[in-house]
């Protein structure tokens, strides 16, 4: 009967996956045949996000109960392809080449990968206990099996192109291109591509078992480096105060550094802790690694104070507002981690338990807020665009020494539009050349502004 429903869900992942491929080709064949792309991005954007989230969605989670599981992905992708739409429509800018928004591909892709990788765990709960969140181990242990299934249909796929690629090399040697021709192409790219993704998927299920001890082991062996990076949290804030903020300012890369540092600590307190079951350190251990989480807070306030001052002297950028929401995430979790190495002080047995909720609801925290920044709410290049224009018009920067182009190539359509609005502002005549010269750009490399 299991061997069965395992075959039932192979087929249907390699299905979909072939599904997925031929959806990818087409619409790689139409983007060749359009003159301005970037005029088609608010239709690409969403086009590709639900390509991509609707059959991932479906192929990882082919053993739950199709019709639910249809009704969630499907939510999900109407989401992100909104969220898509919006997002291409903000960041065109006429006359720009296509490499000009590789930062917005990026961007979004990232955002599109990350909220549906968390949302996967919550879909998973809710399929197979009817809630959201209430049982955080299953949560847990749903979100580092899907990572794991990511990472081993990955490298399959690597190694598919890898041994692909070298039979295409022998034959080539013998003066026999005709495999690298044929097989090298767009149309068996695409389709071969997603269909040994989805086989990859379909292994890791067939040898879940194995590879779930794999995981726990490596979880074990990387939650020992949990108490080496609080020792560096320690050192770091005790000597701090001996060198002085203007040495850690004037690096320029600090608050990098420090959020970084932050992001490993949360990495490594969830090897650590797991499910609830963590590893077992010693006592004076315990003490260690606790008296260095309640350091995080004073690190995410030292970055929230560098956004501050950084805004404070040149205005917002889109950059700035991206900085902006990462310290904000990352002092959300600093200050609950430390309200739970607080209870967890002279605890041995049960430690961290608070970890379970900060984690939950940081999560769910993430997901909105990766939403409203891919939305009219707290779009960077929108903030940052209003920022600058309203700093010009302020007379807070001179008109010779603005930056238009950030305004040009940066700006997406907001930022546009302002410069088209300045070649006819009254107030300020002297914008007008300014802008034009910028409108006129197409390439920031070669791009200098007029002298007045």
């Amino acid at each position: 009967m299991v061997a069965k429903q395992q075959k039932q869900e192979t087929k249907f992942i390699l299905l979909v996956a072939l599904v997925q491929g031929l959806a990818l080709l087409l619409m790689h064949n139409w983007m060749t045949g359009l003159n301005d792309a970037g005029a088609s991005h608010q239709l690409i954007f969403p086009l590709y996000a639900v390509i991509v989230s609707l059959p991932l969605s479906l192929m990882m989670l082919a053993n739950q109960p199709r019709q639910l599981l249809f009704k969630l992905a499907l939510g999900f992708s109407f989401v992100v392809a909104c969220c898509a739409a919006y997002v291409g429509y903000a960041s065109y800018a006429k006359g720009l080449a296509s490499y000009m928004y590789a930062g917005v591909y990026w961007n979004l892709g990232v955002c599109i990968f990350v909220s549906w990788f968390i949302a996967l765990a919550f879909f998973e709960h809710f399929c197979q206990y009817q809630h959201w969140f209430n049982r955080y181990e299953a949560l847990f242990d749903f979100s580092w099996r899907n990572a794991v299934k990511v990472i081993v249909a990955s490298i399959f796929v690597g190694l598919f192109w890898g041994a692909l690629e070298l039979f295409f090399a022998l034959f080539k040697v013998l003066g026999i291109p005709f495999f690298d021709e044929i097989f090298n192409t767009r149309y068996f790219i695409y389709p071969a591509t997603t269909v040994a993704f989805g086989l990859g998927l379909s292994l890791y299920t067939a040898k879940e078992e194995a590879l779930s001890e794999f995981k726990r082991a490596i979880l074990q062996v990387l939650g020992w480096l949990l108490p080496l990076v609080s020792l560096i949290l320690l050192a770091f804030i005790i000597t701090l105060p001996f060198k002085g903020l203007s040495t850690l300012w004037g690096t320029g890369y600090a608050t990098g550094l420090m959020l970084g540092l932050l992001g490993l600590s949360v990495f490594l307190l969830n090897t650590a802790f797991q499910d609830g079951r963590q590893i077992h350190y010693p006592a004076w251990l315990l003490k260690l690694t606790n008296a260095g989480l309640l350091t995080m807070p004073i690190y995410s306030l030292l970055c929230i104070y560098a956004v501050y001052l950084r805004v404070h002297q040149h205005g917002w950028t889109s950059d700035r507002v991206w900085a902006a929401c990462l310290v904000a995430m990352m002092a959300i979790c600093s200050v609950g981690y430390a309200f739970a190495a607080i209870k967890s002080f002279n605890v041995q047995h049960g430690w961290m338990q608070l970890t379970k909720t900060i984690n939950v609801y940081a999560a769910l925290v993430l997901i909105a807020m990766l939403i409203l920044i891919n939305s009219p709410v707290l779009n960077p290049t929108r903030i940052g665009v209003q920022s600058q224009v309203a700093r010009l018009l302020n007379g807070e920067v001179k008109v010779d020494k603005f930056d238009y182009d950030y305004l040009r190539f940066k700006g997406g359509v907001y930022g546009n539009d302002e410069l088209g609005e300045m070649l006819s502002n009254k107030q300020h005549p002297e914008l007008k050349n300014y802008a034009q010269a910028a409108l006129d750009a197409t390439n920031q490399s070669y791009y200098s502004r007029p002298v007045k």
